[in-house]
């Protein structure tokens, strides 16, 4: 599913990626990966509090995730 999302991400199919990371979340559902990147779909596609959540539960996991801090700086000021 890992797989499947992050294809779906670059080919900028974010729905599909979102459906793909939250299968795998399913499975493992403290996947900082997957969290991180569906929050990246998320802000790919203006869901902005949905990105947030999913890197505040980065952070719950992973709290010096350098790409996850620099998403929710980024939110923050924008």
């Amino acid at each position: 599913w890992m797989r499947l999302g992050l294809m779906a991400m670059s080919e900028k199919k974010y729905e599909l990626g979102i459906e793909a990371f939250n299968r795998s979340l399913e499975i493992k559902p403290n996947e900082v990966v997957a969290l991180r990147t569906r929050g990246d779909c998320y802000i790919s596609m203006g869901r902005h509090r949905d990105a947030m959540k999913d890197y505040e539960e980065v952070l719950k996991f992973a709290p010096r995730e350098s790409g996850t801090l620099n998403n929710i700086a980024w939110l923050l000021c924008t």
